[in-house]
């Protein structure tokens, strides 16, 4: 890395860190007034207690509607937390809330479709928790420059018992239509958490694919890659679901 390129990510993340660090000034695990059960960043129940036992915590990632004549509401979530399309989705403090109608879960892409019951739809915010706004649209591969700040807010540990959501903040390291990787530094036990710029563009998901992510270097190949929202609804829409973010 050059030393100039080397300055700029430093001022980039330096930056984001400081324009983003006013919201944070609560504990990671505190519910902030305004939080819901179903939004961005919340948690979500893995039924198959992947990898502590027992239930764990995954991560809701984006709202989607579905317009007439078949109005419908969705939220996002990773593939490994839903184990078959028809299994009902469960949050922590609602229960059940909705049913997996669409699942996808290959090597980087991992993104499962849950629609929202009707009954739970006032429990339901488009607001990203850790960034307090919702999206104001989504990045495309030809509006997004590498070293753009991006902030995520989840679950890394999975665990139920003394879980605390993480708000963390990094730069895009570059992105294609379906793809982008960062320099988040993920967790294995990470599942779906949503990623935003931090002029509240929705970019993608992540989830714990990106265990084994190295020294992140702009100029080296990307180790992870990860589902944008781009091409999740590009693909939703081939898959017969007319989402809009």
């Amino acid at each position: 890395m050059s030393g100039r390129r080397g300055a700029r990510i430093l001022i980039v993340v330096a930056a984001a860190v400081t324009l983003v660090a006013a919201p944070w000034n609560t504990p990671a695990s505190a519910v902030l007034p305004g939080d819901v059960p179903i939004q961005p960043g919340a948690p979500m129940m893995d039924p198959r207690g992947l990898y502590v036992g027992g239930d764990n915590f995954c991560t809701l990632n984006f709202v989607f509607t579905e317009q007439a004549p078949n109005p419908r509401t969705y939220i996002g979530a990773a593939s490994s937390c839903a184990s078959h399309v028809g299994e009902r989705a469960r949050s922590p403090e609602l229960g059940a809330f909705g049913t997996v109608v669409y699942e996808e879960e290959q090597i980087a892409v991992g993104f499962a479709l849950i629609e929202i019951d009707r009954d739970k739809l006032q429990h339901v915010s488009r607001v990203v928790r850790g960034f307090g706004a919702a999206p104001t649209g989504y990045t495309t591969s030809h509006g997004t420059t590498a070293g753009d700040p991006l902030v995520t807010h989840g679950y890394p540990y999975a665990s139920q018992h003394g879980a605390q959501a993480v708000t963390r903040v990094g730069v895009l390291g570059g992105d294609t239509e379906t793809h982008y990787w960062s320099s988040i530094q993920p967790n294995i036990q990470e599942t779906g958490s949503p990623v935003v710029r931090l002029d509240g563009k929705a970019v993608g998901i992540s989830n714990e694919l990106s265990a084994f992510w190295g020294t992140w270097l702009p100029e080296a190949p990307p180790v992870a890659q990860f589902p944008t929202v781009e091409g999740i609804l590009s693909s939703r829409r081939s898959a017969g679901f007319n989402v809009t973010l």
